[in-house]
């Protein structure tokens, strides 16, 4: 784990987060951070929790990465909408901040982990007329359906769960090269 500085015993959630997130290698793998940011949960800004949940996806941790993004404590988009938030906060609760904004754009990235990480829509290489479809589907969430617009038309993505697999279906237009990572439990199909 890292300290906060030099000289100092404590070990942050920032101070740890980051190395996942940046790819950074750390001796003996991210099992001890991964450890420490579970255990501190999203004890951060709502801004910060990006690079939190992101890290953890980049480093192969789907479930607990899912597990940060649906939690339902103090600090959560759930407790956003538990106090009647209709858009994302400037902060987890009203309460945090006096003059709390309402519609602040840094709170939004649920929209990014929902449709790139959840579903798995890399738009990364929509400029080449290119889509990957890398989901990685929490083992609670039995169905989801995203409809996404997009410059060179809108693209439709779905699952559910039937007979132990993983029911993927995607609509998406024909300009689009389209490529599937999913594993052998994930049965995928383009629509029109």
């Amino acid at each position: 784990l890292f300290f906060d500085a030099t000289g100092s015993t404590h070990k942050s959630l920032h101070a740890n987060a980051l190395q996942p997130f940046f790819g950074l290698e750390v001796p003996g793998g991210y099992g001890r951070i991964r450890d420490l940011l579970m255990q501190k949960g999203l004890n951060c800004g709502v801004y910060f929790a990006f690079f939190v949940i992101e890290g953890l996806y980049q480093a192969g941790y789907y479930e607990d990465a899912y597990r940060l993004l649906t939690n339902d404590s103090e600090h959560s988009w759930f407790n956003m909408l538990r106090e009647g938030a209709t858009t994302c906060m400037e902060v987890w609760g009203a309460d945090q901040k006096w003059n709390c904004s309402w519609c602040h754009p840094w709170s939004s990235s649920p929209i990014h982990f929902i449709t790139q990480r959840v579903m798995g829509l890399d738009l990364d290489r929509l400029g080449e007329n290119k889509l990957l479809v890398r989901p990685h589907i929490d083992p609670a969430l039995e169905y989801a359906t995203l409809s996404l617009p997009l410059p060179c038309g809108r693209v439709e993505a779905g699952f559910e769960r039937k007979d132990g697999k993983i029911q993927y279906a995607l609509k998406a237009p024909d300009t689009l090269e389209i490529t599937f990572e999913g594993d052998e439990n994930t049965v995928f199909e383009i629509g029109d």
